[in-house]
């Protein structure tokens, strides 16, 4: 079901949702919401800023970070060396 409302633009161009598109959203004070225009339409569209639960993230030391990034630098390597070789470029 599509929710219909209205909101009145502030002399400050804000404008406040109404509640009971915040309840469907699960929206709360301090949510950020992305705003995309669509200059051809007219359109405004908003959609809740969504970010991955912070127990997703693990601290990593620059150790880590370090070792992790030069095999990624390895695999880069031989991925190039290998469409090199395959397209006729020899060394």
């Amino acid at each position: 079901m599509t929710l219909v409302s209205e909101s009145k633009l502030s002399s400050k161009g804000q404008i406040v949702l109404p509640k009971d598109a915040r309840e469907k959203l699960g929206l709360k004070e301090g949510d950020t919401l992305k705003v995309e225009v669509d200059e051809k339409t007219k359109t405004i569209i908003m959609r809740p800023r969504v970010e991955p639960p912070k127990e997703f993230f693990v601290n990593a030391g620059s150790q880590a970070t370090s070792s992790i990034l030069r095999e990624s630098d390895k695999m880069d390597e031989r991925k190039t060396k290998r469409l090199l070789k395959a397209i006729g470029v020899r060394k």
